[in-house]
């Protein structure tokens, strides 16, 4: 208990007031709530900390994801321009091997061979690499081409397409098989076999 003193204006009285301590907190309650104040800042602590962690952890999820998605996008793209490039030389083979079947005299093959022999040494050369099947019809029909143009009988009577038609027709079918745009989807790819 203690007391108090205290004077009024008006009054020159002088009251004292008697307070009772028994309603402040005692040192056994005051230790327990700081306590429990110990434990709530633990667990806020814990909380926080794991909070952190896991947005830590999805950020990197998210980024892993999106570089996978991004290394997916480039690889199509790349496959993308690589059956451009493919169906760009392989059309134009296929092409100078037919116009070499459908050629009316010697001359004519003699002609239109150089436009076969540049792509075969050159960009069909490149990507017939990757194509086996491209590659041994490539190498069929130059050989055929150059039986024909080395040949000894040079007044002979079969026509250029019946000497080379079946080779030309070996060649665009080997590379029509490479042609499928549903080719450049894996996916795509397993569900078209």
């Amino acid at each position: 208990m203690f007391s108090l003193q205290y004077s009024s204006a008006n009054n020159n009285d002088t009251h004292t007031h008697t307070q009772n301590l028994e309603s402040a907190p005692s040192e056994a309650q005051s230790g327990a709530c700081e306590i429990r104040l110990k434990v709530y800042d633990r667990v806020l602590a814990t909380v926080s900390a794991l909070g952190l962690i896991f947005g830590g952890a999805w950020s990197l999820f998210e980024y892993a994801s999106s570089r996978t998605h991004e290394n997916e996008l480039r690889t199509r793209e790349l496959n993308l321009a690589i059956f451009r490039e493919r169906r760009d030389t392989y059309f134009a083979i296929s092409d100078a091997a037919s116009d070499i079947a459908a050629s009316r005299s010697r001359e004519d093959v003699i002609e239109r061979s150089r436009a076969f022999l540049k792509l075969y040494n050159g960009r069909a050369h490149l990507l017939a690499e990757i194509d086996s099947d491209v590659k041994s019809s490539k190498i069929e029909f130059k050989n055929l081409l150059f039986e024909y143009l080395d040949g000894k009988d040079k007044n002979t009577t079969e026509s250029p397409f019946d000497y080379f038609g079946a080779a030309a027709y070996q060649l665009t079918k080997a590379c029509s098989r490479h042609l499928d745009p549903r080719g450049l989807d894996p996916i795509e790819a397993k569900n078209w076999k």
